[in-house]
């Protein structure tokens, strides 16, 4: 990746980290919260699964 800023100019390379960390913690934010659906949705599975292999009535016919 070539660099256009010097970056012994610390405004402009002070720029240039932030700018990598808001993209950083974009990146790692969506990847967050996509964990977290995921792992809600694994617990909702159990739980259902739970009910169904608790429920005894036959229901097979819905």
């Amino acid at each position: 990746m070539p660099r256009e800023k010097n970056l012994l100019d610390v405004e402009a390379s002070q720029e240039f980290v932030d700018q990598h960390k808001e993209e950083i913690a974009g990146e790692f934010g969506f990847f967050h919260a996509t964990q977290e659906q995921d792992a809600m949705a694994k617990d909702m599975t159990k739980r259902v699964r739970e009910q169904k292999d608790k429920d005894d009535s036959n229901d097979q016919g819905c």
